[in-house]
């Protein structure tokens, strides 16, 4: 899958904490991202030491700065999935009528003490991610 930097949402981002924003991604000044409905994908690039990532939820908002962000939908990851190791958490179309600005919002928890060790790479794509 070849992927250009300014679809990269988050590239190895370390998810240490409860809520993890990932770097806003301009779909275009309607939203409209060539006119396609992109795939939407998150992977974990480096496994959890300790806790897991429970959900991963898609915003939109009208400017980068996400004044007024607009939830679209929330993922919850299955518990299954293990995550001491890389893994691919989600793999899916992302939602049509979105605003010009899309960012993902990581929840991550640990039974006890800190969230460690977890990194993600994530994006979108035209093709269907591999």
């Amino acid at each position: 899958m070849i992927i250009e930097g300014a679809q990269v949402t988050a590239k190895d981002l370390a998810i240490a904490a409860a809520s993890t924003n990932t770097t806003p991604v301009d779909l275009g000044k309607n939203g409209d991202y060539y006119e396609a409905q992109p795939w939407l994908f998150v992977n974990l690039t480096s496994g959890f030491t300790n806790g897991s990532i429970s959900a991963v939820k898609v915003q939109t908002a009208a400017d980068e700065a996400f004044t007024a962000p607009i939830d679209v939908l929330t993922v919850s990851v299955p518990t299954t999935v293990v995550q001491s190791v890389p893994a691919q958490l989600l793999n899916m179309r992302l939602p049509r009528a979105m605003k010009r600005w899309v960012r993902l919002v990581v929840s991550a928890s640990a039974a006890s003490g800190s969230v460690a060790g977890g990194k993600v790479f994530a994006g979108l794509s035209t093709g269907v991610p591999t």
